[in-house]
């Protein structure tokens, strides 16, 4: 059993990894793509003017919180005790990346001011 709670957390943690730039680029429009392409190179947090998205530019610190704050919800629907089918425990620790991004990324946006004018 703790095997398979493994396992889920695993993928989850891995579509997180591989999709957490692009997600960062849907949200903020912000120029960061697939690790597999160019990453972060041309996110607007590398520019001199304009607008910074708030998810780059808080430096590594920051940048890892905001990453952590992701992954520890698919942690906690992970490894619960509350019994749950695996699929559903599975769709649900996935889920949990866009959910908890979409509402971190927002809270971030909106106190940084980035769609502002």
């Amino acid at each position: 059993m703790r095997t398979g709670k493994l396992l889920i957390f695993a993928a989850s943690f891995t579509m997180t990894c591989a999709f957490f730039l692009n997600f960062c680029d849907l949200l903020f429009a912000c120029g960061c793509e697939s690790l597999w392409a160019k990453a972060a190179d041309h996110c607007n947090v590398h520019q001199n003017h304009g607008r910074r998205c708030p998810f780059c530019a808080r430096g590594l610190a920051g940048y890892g919180s905001v990453f952590a704050a992701m992954v520890i919800p698919q942690a906690w629907i992970s490894f619960r005790k509350r019994p749950m089918r695996w699929q559903v425990r599975l769709a649900a620790a996935i889920a949990a990346f866009p959910v908890t991004g979409t509402a971190l990324g927002l809270a971030m946006g909106i106190y940084d001011g980035y769609w502002n004018g």
